[in-house]
């Protein structure tokens, strides 16, 4: 149990609270619920995630070369542009994402260690 709970997660998980949300009428109104959760002042940030960071269970396959059959799962958690930030989330290359880049919001990816190895540094540039 020592282990577990001094392990480093790659991210900070002091002072994180995770609520699912399980409606489709909150689903579809975030931006509300968020403002309402902001007024409270003990309440600083908020980001809406599928997962936590320890806990993604969703993936797809992903081939370096297209038409050769080589691929891994890459393991996905779509999150707000608030995520990195609110996990502390270090960056070892590259931005994260931001609201101010109009492709950050139709599609963009970060990345972890294990995919910077396994398709070479090449692939990211």
């Amino acid at each position: 149990m020592q282990f577990i709970n001094s392990k480093d997660l790659g991210y900070s998980k002091e002072h994180i609270l995770s609520i699912p949300i399980n409606n489709d009428r909150l689903r579809s109104n975030l931006e509300v619920l968020k403002n309402q959760w902001l007024s409270s002042p003990q309440i600083s940030e908020i980001a809406f995630a599928e997962q936590l960071p320890t806990n993604i269970k969703s993936s797809s396959l992903m081939n370096y070369e297209e038409g050769v059959n080589d691929g891994i799962a890459i393991y996905e958690a779509y999150g707000d542009f608030n995520y990195v930030d609110i996990f502390d989330i270090e960056l070892l290359a590259g931005r994260k994402l931001s609201s101010a880049f109009a492709e950050d919001k139709k599609s963009n990816f970060v990345f972890n260690e294990a995919a910077r190895y396994y398709f070479g540094s090449s692939f990211f540039n």
